[in-house]
């Protein structure tokens, strides 16, 4: 198998990368997965947009996939090291619901100078 190295040039580097302003820690993405039925997907995907509304979450990007007997909500959301205890509290919540089979949260990796090699 060949490795192509693939090295990002700096001025796309430095638009991709969240910068910190005024040395505050740089906001890390998160991945929140839940598991739902498809008829009680648009209603979780609304239970988690208003539980994180007055948080120091950001929801960036939210999706519903559905796949065969059940849909999986996909919200991709973005936040400082203070505001995961309202994802970890959202994750919680949303696995006492009843229809929800599923519920976890992964970091997201940043895109940062030091990641930009890429192998295929």
């Amino acid at each position: 198998m060949e490795r192509h190295q693939f090295l990002i040039r700096p001025e796309v580097a430095l638009a991709c990368y969240p910068r910190a302003e005024h040395g505050a820690p740089a906001p890390a993405r998160y991945r929140v997965l839940v598991l739902v039925r498809p008829d009680e997907a648009e209603r979780v995907s609304a239970l988690a947009q208003v539980l994180l509304r007055n948080t120091d979450v950001t929801v960036i990007d939210s999706v519903i996939q559905r796949t065969g007997c059940l849909a999986q909500l996909v919200l991709v959301t973005q936040c400082v090291a203070p505001g995961r205890a309202a994802l970890s509290r959202l994750v919680v919540q949303l696995g006492l619901e009843r229809n929800v089979r599923s519920v976890q949260w992964e970091s997201v990796p940043s895109f940062a100078p030091g990641n930009a090699i890429h192998y295929q």
